[in-house]
């Protein structure tokens, strides 16, 4: 039995849904493999900063915890597959890491 939905008959309207979604998941999955490694060893780089920064002893207390936060952003960003962000924030969370070990 077909029903018509706006001049579509409900198999064509689910079959039409369904391919978009295909479409859209498959597309949205691809991310270059260039800013996905960037992204993880950027991540790699700020928490050795950090770590390093406390194990030296140094370390102006509000420069690492804006490491932290840029870093726990850094985090989110790459859980969300938004690398640009995720580059950004865990590069500014290397230099606040490195300004702290400065002395700020």
């Amino acid at each position: 039995m077909k029903f018509k939905v706006n001049g579509f008959t409900k198999l064509a309207a689910t079959t039409g849904a369904l391919t978009l979604a295909l479409f859209l998941a498959a597309c949205g999955g691809q991310q270059p493999p260039g800013k996905v490694k960037a992204c993880e060893n950027m991540i790699s780089q700020a928490y050795s900063a950090i770590e390093q920064a406390k194990a030296d002893g140094f370390g102006d207390a509000l420069d690492l915890t804006k490491a932290g936060g840029l870093l726990t952003g850094a985090k989110t960003q790459q859980q969300f597959e938004r690398y640009d962000g995720c580059i950004d924030k865990a590069t500014r969370a290397k230099y606040y890491a490195n300004q702290a070990r400065a002395g700020g």
